[in-house]
């Protein structure tokens, strides 16, 4: 019996040593996986906001995207009218040019057209009325812009163009007549300046019986003397320099 409770004795006591140990083990393996966790979660925290300022620079490279095609969008619709306008332009010009040659010969000298703000469309024009021959003066018709809705709304009744670059120019200025006066006072000097690059050294103002613009126009491009010879014309509602 002694020798029996001795062994039970010595094996109690090697019970306790191997479940300190097993307990130290995993004390010691708690600690390492508290480490990893720790040193994970923070590499976590780094890759996550990395991650996260990335998303947001996508996010923002997305929507500057999203913009340039909205606007890329909107100039192709506007070329889309401009072709449909010109494709139409065309179609109606062979009958324009014959009906302008039978006035010529009938003794018509001067012809003036109609206000437009593309200088091509004029000098297209003016190539086509020589090619068919028309030997009488071409003058052409310029709009100042005092009132954009009043000259869109003639514009679009008369079927004249009115380019998409005009209409943002006038934007926000509704409310602001002087404003709109200076831009449409600069936009009819720049294309008489165009047109007289092109060779074309007359012009024919249509005031809608309010001279001042026009006024302002021709003194811009250093016209006084020829336009004060006319100016006792301006209650007729026209302006030829």
């Amino acid at each position: 019996i002694a020798l029996l409770e001795e062994q039970l004795s010595l094996s109690d006591e090697n019970n306790t040593d191997s479940m300190a140990g097993i307990s130290a083990s995993l004390q010691f393996l708690d600690k390492e996986v508290r480490k990893l966790w720790d040193l994970s979660n923070k590499r976590n925290k780094v890759d996550i906001k990395k991650l996260k300022e990335n998303t947001e620079l996508i996010n923002t490279d997305l929507n500057v995207l999203n913009e340039e095609i909205g606007q890329l969008k909107e100039l192709i619709s506007q070329t889309n009218k401009e072709v449909d306008f010109i494709r139409k332009l065309n179609n109606q010009s062979n009958k324009d040019i014959d009906n302008l040659k039978r006035k010529v010969d009938a003794g018509a000298d001067i012809i003036i057209t109609q206000f437009f703000f593309d200088k091509d469309i004029f000098l297209k024009y003016r190539d086509e009325v020589e090619k068919a021959g028309i030997k009488a003066k071409l003058i052409p018709g310029i709009m100042p812009i005092q009132n954009y809705k009043r000259v869109k709304n003639f514009s679009d009744k008369c079927g004249t163009n009115v380019p998409d670059w005009i209409r943002k120019e006038f934007e926000g200025s509704d409310e602001n007549p002087e404003i709109q006066k200076m831009i449409g006072s600069s936009i009819a000097t720049d294309l008489v300046k165009k047109l007289q690059k092109e060779g074309v050294n007359e012009f024919h103002f249509y005031t809608l019986n309010k001279y001042e613009l026009s006024y302002a126009v021709c003194s811009r491009l250093k016209s006084y003397k020829k336009f004060l010879q006319t100016k006792n014309n301006k209650d007729k509602g026209e302006i030829r320099i």
